[in-house]
């Protein structure tokens, strides 16, 4: 069996409950019953970063702040671009939190859950830690029961005033429990609210299992009302449409939100995608070919350096053999 994964985020559902047990939450039952395993997600993604299915990880959970030693070791294991979905805790350490985000060049977009109709069972930041975040900043809200046209209004206002001075963007997420094939690419009463308040609709960005509706709301500022088919797999003759590739708090590599294991499909992605690629180890990292002579001679290799080649040159081991460098070739097909 293929696969085609139609976004291209690793979603890593991080091993710590966030507490909250949201209702509309599509994993919360999930975070009772697994066997949480860091090291074993720190491992898949370190595998993942030169993957051709990921071109940027979102940590999201569960709660991806709550321990901050296994967030910082998620984000150094990273090679690629990161977005965070988090609730904002808070925690003893928040300020530590918030300081090491907006000094990490791969963290490029933080999200913030704050929803209209619910009040979470954990206590989280105020507006004034959300202020001290200097990337770019999504605020999540999903539609529940009792939400109106007029609370939503007041909440976008309200964000809107406090946060004047962010880039921002409001995530209006549907229950994702409630839509189906029928009216996922359908305009509903949601869509006539946005085009009821003023906000110009831009643009559609869909698939076969998400649908995505953009407005800007301001200049500049924009309104992403997101639907998604929930734990929704498509079949064709020879292959699957997967929306995105899901890291499992227990770390393995799932197809949809129900975490169901399939082994196929994870060998697929790990494996599948690696073929006629080696490394070369040394205890000051992993090299490759990219600038291999001018990196190795100017002390340019750390621990951090975690390359992949396609093809082992002559010349490179020649350079190695002439250091004083202890290496070993890996064969990772």
């Amino acid at each position: 069996m293929r696969y085609n994964i139609l976004s291209k985020t690793a979603q890593i559902f991080v091993p710590y409950n966030c507490g909250n047990n949201c209702p509309f939450c599509s994993t919360r039952q999930y975070y009772n019953t697994l066997h949480l395993n860091m090291s074993k997600t720190l491992n898949v993604i370190r595998q993942l970063n030169n993957n051709d299915f990921v071109d940027h990880f979102t940590f999201t959970g569960g709660e991806p702040l709550y321990n901050f030693n296994y967030f910082k070791a998620l984000v150094y294991n990273s090679k690629l671009p990161i977005y965070v979905i988090t609730s904002l805790p808070l925690v003893d350490n928040i300020d530590e939190i918030i300081e090491y985000i907006n000094n990490e060049p791969k963290i490029i977009d933080v999200t913030i859950s704050r929803h209209i109709d619910y009040e979470f069972n954990v206590k989280v930041g105020s507006i004034d830690y959300i202020k001290k975040i200097n990337k770019p900043i999504s605020i999540n809200t999903v539609i529940t029961e009792g939400f109106t046209k007029e609370k939503f209004l007041s909440f976008i206002n309200y964000y809107e005033e406090q946060l004047s001075d962010k880039e921002l963007t409001i995530n209006l997420r549907h229950d994702y429990r409630t839509v189906t094939e029928e009216t996922l690419h359908v305009q509903d009463e949601y869509n006539m609210m946005l085009s009821e308040l003023g906000y110009n609709f831009i643009n559609t960005v869909s698939c076969p299992i998400c649908n995505v509706d953009i407005y800007e709301y301001s200049e500049n500022r924009f309104i992403r009302y997101h639907k998604i088919i929930e734990n929704k797999i498509i079949e064709h003759e020879d292959y699957e449409d997967v929306y995105s590739l899901i890291v499992s708090p227990d770390a393995r590599i799932c197809k949809t939100f129900s975490f169901e294991t399939d082994e196929e499909y994870s060998n697929y992605i790990l494996k599948n995608h690696y073929s006629d690629k080696y490394v070369i180890q040394t205890k000051m990292g992993y090299l490759a070919n990219n600038s291999f002579n001018s990196l190795l001679f100017k002390g340019k290799i750390t621990d951090e350096t975690i390359w992949r080649i396609n093809k082992i040159n002559n010349d490179m081991i020649k350079l190695l053999d002439n250091s004083d460098i202890t290496y070993k070739i890996i064969d990772i097909r």
